[in-house]
């Protein structure tokens, strides 16, 4: 029997915090972080050391960097990496 309230305990964005507030997306994030410097993709991905395609994922929500290209994308946004994947 499957229980229907079933919820993963993973989860690539944080919905809600304490409060009750909707929180912003890792991808929602990458974006905002993107745009406030004037960034485009294609200017992003080569500076991160990835494919734009990869950028794209991410910003869509499709794909979760890996620990390195986080680290990378945080140094590129210049934003702590708490900020932009915790």
């Amino acid at each position: 029997m499957v229980d229907k309230a079933y919820k993963p305990w993973y989860s690539f964005s944080r919905s809600e915090n304490k409060g009750g507030e909707k929180l912003k997306s890792v991808a929602e994030r990458i974006k905002e972080a993107r745009l406030a410097l004037g960034m485009t993709q294609a200017q992003l991905a080569e500076q991160a050391g990835v494919s734009e395609s990869a950028i794209q994922m991410y910003e869509i929500g499709q794909r979760v960097p890996r620990d390195s290209v986080k680290a990378k994308l945080a140094e590129v946004l210049k934003r702590p990496i708490q900020d932009l994947f915790f």
